[in-house]
């Protein structure tokens, strides 16, 4: 109804919306109350839903506190359901859709990786596939940069802190390159140019063609880490004084072409998300589009992100908004228009988060 209702314009519909997320908010409520509530399948489905209907319907910075909040609920609700939830299906499959969403909250926040998700990541591996090995690999070492992201300016104003920051830096980004290395076949994509008027395309009109939407998910997780070490080992290179300045020159160079090289992908892999290569029946819509959100605003934010690549990114954000709903790429589209980056995710909990609504 939320989406509808940014689709069509349609404000009551909205209203609709809003009251139905009041009635479901009281009955979990109440079924949070009863000690066999927790551990329902639909409990956990109805918080994680309620994030989404934040993605959905944001229009401030109180949406993204509100979705972080249902993030961190969800993660209670699954340290209750105990390892009995990773024997199912359904339950395994809604713990690592979870992780994905805990991951970005701690990636924007600066947050460590909560120990329980780690450990039962281990148990999930138990009864997976080669695959799940594979993506589970990739999620231990974003755990790791977002637990050097969570101690970066502390450590930095410690002895030798920036030289322990940039080993660190060092060893995930080598972990990274190493995971993408080993990548089986069933995870490429081809690489396809189409020169036409179509908005979707950039300049170069090249875009990536996936075998399935999760395939593309894991490659964008994988490139916004790699991003985000990258900001890293550039940000403290030059405080990196155990090295020669012709070193700090080759280092510099390298992170400029890597940065260059993995938002050009990032960039090229939306026109998937978007319909361009993808049949009918293949197209993602808003059902994956939230998650090209992230990795676009990465593309954009980071250090140096060149201006024609920000603005590309703006109209494919206003895109998203547009045809799929999602009012939280609308909401990004506007603050990278009018600053560098959104500052919301790193305000102290004291924040009075209610006395300005729309400070991005």
């Amino acid at each position: 109804m939320a989406g509808m209702s940014n689709l069509k314009r349609a404000p009551r519909m909205m209203l609709a919306a809003r009251h139905k997320q009041t009635s479901i908010l009281h009955i979990l409520n109440a079924t949070l109350q009863d000690p066999e509530g927790p551990k329902k399948d639909s409990t956990l489905m109805a918080i994680m839903l309620l994030g989404t209907f934040e993605t959905i319907t944001c229009s401030s910075p109180q949406s993204i506190k509100s979705w972080a909040n249902h993030v961190n609920g969800a993660t209670a609700i699954v340290r209750l359901r105990g390892r009995e939830q990773l024997q199912t299906k359904v339950g395994n499959h809604m713990f690592v859709y979870l992780r994905t969403q805990i991951v970005i909250d701690c990636l924007q926040r600066r947050l460590v990786v909560p120990p329980t998700i780690l450990e039962w990541s281990e148990v999930a591996l138990e009864s997976g596939s080669p695959d799940d090995l594979l993506e589970y690999d990739l999620f231990r070492i974003v755990a790791k940069l977002c637990s050097l992201r969570s101690i970066e300016m502390d450590q930095a104003s410690q002895t030798d802190g920036k030289s322990v920051i940039m080993t660190l830096a060092h060893s995930i980004d080598a972990d990274l390159q190493g995971w993408v290395e080993q990548l089986p076949l069933e995870y490429a994509y081809s690489i396809r140019t189409c020169r036409s008027s179509n908005a979707v395309l950039s300049e170069s009109g090249q875009y990536q063609v996936y075998p399935n939407v999760w395939t593309l998910i894991v490659w964008n997780t994988y490139r916004s880490a790699r991003l985000l070490t990258n900001e890293i080992l550039k940000k403290w290179l030059p405080c990196y004084s155990t090295q020669t300045s012709s070193f700090h020159t080759m280092q510099h160079r390298r992170c400029e072409i890597l940065h260059a090289e993995i938002s050009s992908d990032i960039c090229a892999s939306a026109p998937y998300y978007l319909g361009v290569g993808n049949s009918a029946g293949q197209n993602p819509r808003a059902a994956a589009g939230s998650s090209l959100i992230w990795p676009l605003y990465l593309a954009a934010v980071t250090d140096r992100a060149p201006f024609a690549t920000r603005a590309w990114v703006i109209t494919q954000l206003d895109k998203i908004g547009e045809t799929m709903g999602i009012r939280q790429a609308t909401s990004l589209a506007n603050v990278l228009k009018t600053k560098y980056e959104v500052t919301v995710w790193d305000r102290p909990k004291s924040y009075a988060i209610d006395a300005e609504e729309d400070d991005w």
